[in-house]
C-alpha cells in the first residue's frame, strides 16, 4: 500500500477506496472461511462414525424420553389409583356414618316408643289404681253408711222398745 499524505487531494479518496478494498477483502474471507467450515461439517457429518455416533446418541435419547415418559405414566397411574382409593375410602366412610346414623335414629326411636309405653303402662296403672281406692272408698262409704243405718236403727228399736227379744212361751204344739 502507499503511504498517504494528509492533507493532499488525492488521499480522502485513496483512503475510501483502502477501507473498501479492506471489507471486501474481509467479506470474501468470511465467505470462504464460511463455505469450509460448511465443506468440513458437512463431511464429518457425512461420516459413518459421526452417523453412528449420532444415531447412538439420538437412541439414547429416545431411550432415556421413553423411560421418562413411562416412569411419569406409572406416577400418574399410582396417583389415580391412590385417588381413586381415597374416594372409594370417603364414599366407604360416609356409608359407615349414615349407617351409624341410621342405628342412632332407630335406638332413638325405639328408647322414644319404649318410654312412651313405659308412661302409658304407668298412666293406665295409676288409673286403676285410682279406680280401685275409688272403689274401695264407695265400698268403705258404704259399709258405714250400713254401719251407721243398723246403728241408727238400733237406737230406734231400743228407743221403741223393740229391741228386747222376744220370747216364745210356746211348747211346740201347733194347732
Amino acid at each position: 500500500m502507499a503511504v498517504l499524505k494528509v492533507g493532499a487531494p488525492g488521499g480522502v479518496a485513496v483512503r475510501k477506496r483502502a477501507e473498501l478494498e479492506s471489507r471486501l477483502v474481509e467479506e470474501e474471507l468470511e465467505r470462504r472461511v464460511a463455505a469450509f467450515v460448511e465443506e468440513r461439517v458437512a463431511g464429518v457429518l457425512g461420516s459413518e462414525a459421526v452417523q453412528r455416533e449420532l444415531s447412538t446418541r439420538l437412541e439414547r435419547e429416545r431411550k432415556a424420553i421413553e423411560e421418562q415418559v413411562e416412569r411419569e405414566l406409572i406416577a400418574e397411574r399410582e396417583r389415580a389409583s391412590r385417588e381413586e382409593d381415597a374416594r372409594h375410602e370417603a364414599i366407604r366412610a360416609q356409608q359407615q356414618e349414615l349407617q351409624e346414623l341410621e342405628v342412632e335414629r332407630r335406638t332413638e326411636e325405639e328408647e322414644a316408643a319404649k318410654r312412651r309405653k313405659e308412661e302409658e303402662a304407668r298412666a293406665l296403672e295409676q288409673h286403676f289404681l285410682e279406680l280401685q281406692r275409688k272403689q274401695q272408698e264407695k265400698k268403705e262409704e258404704e259399709e258405714r253408711k250400713k254401719r251407721d243405718e243398723e246403728d241408727v236403727k238400733k237406737q230406734q228399736q231400743l228407743i221403741l222398745g223393740k229391741g228386747r227379744k222376744k220370747m216364745s212361751f210356746s211348747l211346740g204344739f201347733k194347732m
